[in-house]
């Protein structure tokens, strides 16, 4: 028999649920304490708001977990052994890492203007203020997160030069035209770069040794495999987000396991999860997501 006790270890300063009387779909998960890693209070638990994946194990049964995911807080390089994520606890020796969405990159060669065509739509940029590439760089990133034609399917990342731009779901073939007049690393006077969003870095960034307990970061066997930008997600590849937790767990007790129910379908706020991307909404297409208390 499994089972579980609540805890106020994690406390949230705002709800998670939008409509918690209004949540119609549960499902029920076994959670092993053997796939979460100790944290700063020497306890293995899950806070509330995190999301649970289904996932194979190394004997191929099917498990369920702690989505193993995080954003990337400081980038990373390949001199890198420690990773910085929003939230590292999920993780656990053994789990290999990767960029979790497709992705495709474009250098920025001067502070000149850019262009994005998409669906038949142009969002100019102009890095007004820009000093240098890096800087362009940045402002180009922030304006078309800003664009309504685009943040739909895309989300857009600068990292030195480079802008990166992120299929959000996870998954989309999304083809854009990117120009400008000279602001690219390529040749001719007003270039247009057909780009396309499918690119899956297969690369694994690493194998995780440990997670630090102080400081959440992330430990790796051996200095990461390939560069990530501030901002992108990392992971272990799951078959699917199965659901979110609106309470915490706690395993202090040494027990082994916890059944949990999970929210499929509801309205969440965002600022109270631990984690989230969009493409989480692909698996559990019933919850939304409100941006805003």
């Amino acid at each position: 028999m499994s089972h579980f006790s609540r805890t106020k270890k994690y406390t949230q300063d705002k709800p998670i649920l939008a409509s918690p009387n209004g949540i119609s779909k549960i499902r029920s998960a076994n959670i092993s304490r053997d796939y979460l890693s100790f944290d700063n209070n020497g306890t293995k638990s899950i806070p509330a708001g995190m999301f649970v994946a289904k996932l194979k194990n190394s004997s191929g049964n099917f498990i369920f977990r702690p989505l193993p995911r995080a954003k990337v807080t400081t980038a990373i390089t390949t001199s890198t052994r420690e990773l910085s994520v929003g939230y590292g606890y999920q993780f656990i020796a053994g789990d290999v890492l990767f960029i979790h969405e497709p992705y495709v990159e474009f250098t920025i060669a001067n502070t000149n203007s850019l262009t994005v065509t998409f669906n038949g739509r142009t969002i100019t940029s102009v890095a007004t203020g820009a000093g240098n590439a890096t800087e362009a760089a940045i402002i180009h990133a922030r304006t078309l997160n800003e664009s309504p034609f685009i943040n739909k399917v895309l989300r857009f990342v600068a990292g030195a030069t480079k802008v990166y731009a992120i299929a959000k779901d996870g998954y989309s073939n999304i083809k854009f035209a990117v120009g400008g007049s000279g602001s690219f690393a390529t040749t001719g006077s007003n270039p247009v770069i057909t780009l396309d969003t499918t690119v899956v870095n297969t690369t694994a960034i690493g194998t995780v040794l440990s997670v630090n307990p102080t400081t959440g970061k992330i430990v790796l066997v051996a200095d990461s495999g390939i560069a990530v930008p501030v901002g992108f997600n990392i992971g272990v590849t799951v078959e699917s987000v199965y659901g979110l937790l609106d309470g915490s767990y706690d395993f202090t007790d040494e027990r082994p396991n916890a059944d949990a129910a999970l929210v499929s379908e509801g309205n969440v706020y965002l600022g109270s999860l631990p984690y989230f991307d969009e493409s989480i909404i692909v698996d559990l297409p019933e919850l939304k997501v409100a941006y805003k208390f």
